[in-house]
Order: C-alpha cells, then sequence, then structure tokens
C-alpha cells in the first residue's frame, strides 16, 4: 500500500488474522503493539478482539480517504486502543482530525549526526 510516498506491506487475508490470533492465545503477551492500527489486517483483527492492552502507533500523514469515508467505525475501533503514540506533528493532526483521542509523540528514526 502507497502512503506519505512510501510503500508498506499489509496482509489483510485471512491467514495473517488466524496467525494473529493464534500468536496472542499461545504467547500470553502482557500488551500487543499495534503499528498503524486501522490497516486492514492482523492489526485492525487485534483492535476488534482487544484481547489485552492495546498500544496503536500512527504514522500516517496527509490525507487518507479511508479514514475520510470509514472515519466512524475506525474512531469506534481506535477508541479500543489503551494507549495512541504518532510519530509526527502531521501524523497527530491526521488521527485527531478522524479518530480523536490523545496522542504520544515518539521519535520517526534515528539521528545519524549523533553518532558520527
Amino acid at each position: 500500500t502507497a502512503a506519505n510516498g512510501s510503500v508498506a506491506p499489509i496482509a489483510p487475508d485471512p491467514s495473517a488474522q488466524l496467525r494473529l490470533i493464534r500468536a496472542v492465545r499461545d504467547e500470553g503477551f502482557d500488551v500487543l503493539h499495534l503499528h498503524e492500527p486501522m490497516v486492514p489486517g492482523a492489526s485492525m483483527t487485534a483492535c476488534l478482539l482487544k484481547p489485552m492492552p492495546l498500544v496503536g502507533t500512527f504514522h500516517a500523514a496527509g490525507e487518507s480517504p479511508s479514514y475520510q469515508y470509514l472515519f466512524p467505525a475506525l474512531r469506534w475501533l481506535a477508541g479500543r486502543l489503551d494507549a495512541r503514540a504518532v510519530v509526527s506533528a502531521e501524523a497527530e493532526a491526521l488521527a485527531k482530525e478522524h479518530l480523536g483521542g490523545t496522542y504520544v509523540h515518539l521519535f520517526n528514526g534515528i539521528e545519524v549526526d549523533r553518532f558520527a
């Protein structure tokens, strides 16, 4: 899927969702981190099932047709998250506009110059 000028692979197929359900059942995690929780597939399935506390990190910025057209359902799903994080002010603006909620800012990469 192309977003923000980058391509991110997603796995909306049922087998990915079944793998998530099995892993959650078998591994006994305390908390589950969801990368882009509103993307169809394993992350969205985890939001639907909410098997444990969920932390979602949002990266998308700019325009999102899916957020625009599906926001009532996505807002409900996002409400199932126990904590929300964003990697930029732009990602926060998009998420807040369509999903509401409070977000913690995280870094988005490494400042390479600090380690040179």
